[in-house]
């Protein structure tokens, strides 16, 4: 943990802005992480990405451990009410959101709920 974190400080020292951040959340895993990972925009130009995860277990469909989109924005609006939409680019795979006053973004890959695959 502090090993990335020191690795994401040091990107941004020697300049890279923004830092790309993925993260795959997975309910029952990582879901506890959403506001420490949205929180991490706050001082720091980081683009983080939550990424749908993509339930398939071997041959089986397994969506016990996916998070909607709709339920990670909800988790994070419950602490930050404000958290709103924000432009994006015509070839963005993300959905762009940004807490007010913070210096980062979130985005969020909607693989699963929302896809953006257009074939």
């Amino acid at each position: 943990h502090a090993k990335v974190l020191s690795s994401i400080q040091k990107s941004l020292d020697i300049g890279y802005s923004p830092v790309k951040v993925n993260c795959v959340l997975m309910k029952g895993l990582n879901d506890d992480e959403i506001l420490d990972f949205v929180n991490l925009t706050r001082d720091r130009n980081i683009d983080l990405r939550f990424i749908e995860y993509m339930p398939f277990d071997g041959n089986k469909w397994n969506d016990k451990k996916m998070m909607p989109f709709q339920d990670i924005l909800g988790v994070i609006r419950e602490e930050h009410p404000h958290f709103r939409k924000i432009e994006d680019a015509p070839n963005d795979t993300s959905k762009g959101y940004r807490v007010p006053g913070f210096k980062g973004q979130v985005g969020f890959i909607t693989s699963m709920s929302n896809n953006f695959c257009g074939t």
